[in-house]
């Protein structure tokens, strides 16, 4: 069994330790009953489309967008 160097352990711990925040935003529609236009949003919206394409076998779409932060604003941290 080998044993793992220290600077790994402590890039884990390090990555362990950022604040991270995640968001999502999601449309989907169906291209025969509402074309382009967005019918449903939110957290439920891809699978949504999904179940109606299967239960109409309309070509639907979903559009997700998801935006990644890491660490705190400078005016969150106080002035360094």
């Amino acid at each position: 069994m080998t044993r793992r160097a220290q600077p790994d352990r402590m890039k884990t711990l390090l990555s362990a330790m950022r604040r991270t925040f995640t968001s999502r935003d999601i449309t989907a529609g169906c291209f025969e009953c509402s074309g382009s236009d967005p019918k449903w949003t939110g957290p439920q919206a891809q699978g949504t489309a999904a179940r109606h394409h299967d239960a109409t076998g309309h070509e639907t779409w979903a559009d997700v967008h998801m935006s990644v932060r890491y660490g705190l604003a400078k005016h969150e941290r106080g002035a360094s």
